[in-house]
């Protein structure tokens, strides 16, 4: 029931003991017809009921319209931080950023990080969803004898991530997604591998990749830690694709993993461990490039096998995600 001043109570109490209608009391009035029975069946049981009774806790800091506000501000510009929010709405009263991020959660308004993922265009999802039935098909010995591999940058200042404020469903959400390129302070190169049985690679490599950049690691890095049966995984940078690699791979008895879908990271279940790597070499704080180098290849080697090996068990549900997806990206 709408909340009714003690005078209007008094009013409806007043008109009813004339004799008139509930119909005529509400026209008068201009309260409803149901508020008007609340009020009388109550008089009826308690005359008190025409005071105003007690409350229990205090009274909420903002009206429900300036709570909807805030909450409309929000949902139309995710971005807006709780600052930001406070900024930029009129309130009646001054209230803490704590007081609306505790508002916007109790509407389902979660800070989420923003999703960033490469652009994924009508032909390559169809090329995703192809690859992904085909290869679900693959047993899990054949995973385990995947040999996945990337190159990665890492930067000596990293900048601070975009976080929206959203629904809990809202990962499945395209708006929620940044198209950008592969690469974009200073920073290092750094080119890796990993294997089901943990063992892994990590080498720093020149930030300009080209055919005979990326053939000598290969000949360096790769070739003296893989074994006949093991297949080597890698994605579709002009470098990895050019004759001159392919002719190399032929040469020297490499079996690659054929067809590796465009713009798929969430794929390759090494960009999982690239996070992991960057978020604890941030913690860390290198203050110089050598110093980078020297905290990124001793954090690279502490991440513990068994956190690989969880890798390497996603990727049945990798695949069936894409497909369920319709070649659309994965929660990976």
């Amino acid at each position: 029931m709408p909340q009714t001043t003690k005078e209007q109570r008094i009013e409806v109490i007043f008109q009813f003991q004339s004799g008139k209608s509930l119909n005529s009391i509400s026209k008068s009035t201009k309260i409803s017809r149901t508020t008007i029975y609340y009020i009388i069946e109550r008089f009826k049981k308690d005359p008190t009921t025409l005071e105003n009774r007690p409350k229990s806790g205090r009274p909420p800091k903002l009206s429900h319209f300036e709570q909807k506000l805030i909450l409309r501000k929000s949902l139309a510009d995710p971005k807006l931080t709780s600052r930001g929010l406070l900024s930029s709405v009129q309130l009646s009263r001054d209230v803490s950023t704590s007081y609306v991020r505790k508002l916007l959660l109790r509407h389902g308004l979660k800070s989420k990080i923003f999703h960033s993922k490469p652009f994924l265009s009508k032909e390559n999802r169809l090329k995703r969803l192809y690859w992904a039935k085909e290869m679900s098909q693959k047993n899990e010995d054949f995973w385990n004898g995947v040999i996945f591999s990337d190159e990665t940058m890492i930067e000596l200042f990293p900048k601070r991530r975009l976080h929206l404020r959203v629904p809990k469903n809202a990962k499945k959400f395209p708006p929620n997604i940044a198209q950008h390129a592969k690469f974009g302070g200073k920073k290092l190169m750094f080119w890796g591998f990993i294997k089901k049985s943990g063992e892994r690679k990590l080498i720093k490599i020149e930030n300009r990749v080209n055919s005979a950049v990326y053939i000598n690691v290969l000949a360096s890095s790769l070739l003296p830690n893989m074994y006949l049966d093991e297949v080597f995984q890698q994605d579709n940078a002009p470098a990895h694709k050019s004759a001159e690699t392919k002719t190399w791979f032929y040469e020297n008895g490499v079996q690659v993993l054929e067809n590796w879908p465009p713009n798929s990271p969430d794929l390759n279940i090494i960009e999982n461990l690239w996070s992991i790597l960057k978020t604890n070499v941030g913690k860390r704080h290198p203050k110089n490039v050598e110093e980078l180098e020297r905290v990124v290849l001793e954090e690279f080697y502490l991440i513990p096998n068994s956190y690989v090996e969880k890798l390497f068990k996603s990727i049945k549900t990798r695949l069936n995600l894409t497909i369920i997806n319709r070649g659309g990206f994965t929660k990976y």
